[in-house]
């Protein structure tokens, strides 16, 4: 990313909420047994948990990026996995082995397509108003970077979203308990995307526009084209083992 993205702590806030939504989530996992009751190994592990978290948190504060880095990859392997979805559809419409109404499909991708395009055209309303009448927060170059930050940030929300649900059909029958998990991951991930890395970072001025350049980014850029590439081949595989 060029731009930084506004405000600086929107990132590793949603980051940091993220990680906490799964950690609590995988310690109230110690605590749900058979009879739903709470037990003194249950609450010994939920304390573990928390305070195992607790360790870390001075960890992520001084160096935050090395979570914003492994995210950003685990979500390039997200996008590799749910990208075979479209592999096996069309396997299961050649071979006649398809399952569900088409027209279920069409609609479900049509409403996805409606949020995207309606994200995007409040997005570009919104730019043209602070180009047209002016800023509104502080000033014209700061809202219309916040405007992009607003809108990478909802993209990836819906979009992570999306593709949970395209890694496996079975995630619309998942247990309640799973979902904190899935959230705090979508938001983890999505405060990796609005991090503005600073290693060995490099600010140049154009104008009013200030153009920073970190020594991570061109390194995430590739190690995240070959994690997509190794993540879609992987799923790729066991899909088409499906068919045989």
């Amino acid at each position: 990313m060029l731009l930084d993205y506004v405000p600086a702590w929107l990132g590793p806030l949603l980051l940091a909420t993220g990680l906490i939504l799964v950690v609590v989530t995988f310690g109230s996992f110690s605590l749900a047994g058979e009879s739903r009751s709470f037990t003194l190994t249950g609450v010994m592990l939920l304390c573990a948990f928390v305070g195992g978290g607790l360790m870390l948190v001075p960890f992520y504060m001084r160096r935050t990026y090395i979570f914003a880095a492994g995210l950003l990859l685990a979500g390039r392997w997200i996008e590799g996995v749910a990208a075979t979805r479209l592999v096996s559809k069309i396997v299961r419409f050649v071979s006649g082995t398809g399952s569900g109404s088409l027209s279920a499909t069409i609609r479900r991708r049509f409403r996805r397509a409606a949020i995207i395009v309606g994200v995007l055209l409040i997005a570009g309303w919104a730019a043209v108003w602070v180009l047209v009448i002016g800023p509104v927060v502080v000033s014209q170059t700061y809202d219309l970077t916040l405007i992009w930050t607003l809108l990478v940030g909802l993209l990836s929300i819906f979009g992570l979203g999306f593709k949970f649900s395209s890694v496996d059909s079975r995630i619309y029958s998942v247990e309640p308990r799973f979902i904190p998990m899935i959230i705090g991951l979508i938001l983890s991930v999505t405060g990796a995307q609005l991090y503005n890395f600073e290693l060995f970072e490099q600010v140049l001025s154009a104008g009013a526009v200030e153009v920073s350049i970190s020594a991570l980014d061109p390194i995430l850029l590739l190690a995240g084209n070959g994690i997509y590439i190794f993540g879609y081949y992987w799923s790729a595989r066991r899909r088409l083992q499906e068919f045989k």
